[in-house]
């Protein structure tokens, strides 16, 4: 938002004006301004919490789409617009972390039977 990005409240203000035009009117010069103002802060975010920069810059889509999708749930009485983006954000990086933990459990049980099954005479002359 381009008020006065150094007062939270006055941003915060404007951010949930655009929010609103973007929930009520799929206004996309709002959501724009939403992208160029909360993307840059939430790839930061995301690689402060250890994700590499391209994982950081699909969660940053992600994010913001929820943000296009998602816009009419925004409420301003819950918290601010930066911190509802965060938790989408966060969100996001935790289902992603258990898919890849699950996926990769999954590999592993996988890799674990079939070497199971090498070192055995059962796979061997079944």
């Amino acid at each position: 938002p381009k008020d006065n990005p150094a007062d939270p409240k006055t941003e915060d203000l404007a951010a949930q004006r655009l929010v609103q035009r973007v929930a009520r009117n799929l206004d996309r010069e709002a959501f724009a301004e939403l992208f160029d103002a909360f993307a840059p802060r939430v790839k930061t975010f995301i690689i402060r919490k250890g994700a590499s920069p391209d994982l950081a810059e699909d969660l940053v889509q992600e994010t913001m789409i929820n943000v296009w999708t998602k816009a009419g749930y925004y409420d301003p009485a819950k918290g601010s617009v930066l911190t509802w983006i965060f938790t989408i954000a966060r969100n996001l990086r935790i289902d992603r972390i258990r898919r890849e933990s699950s996926r990769n459990a999954a590999m592993v049980a996988s890799i674990s039977a079939f070497i199971g099954c090498v070192t055995s005479a059962r796979c061997w002359f079944a």
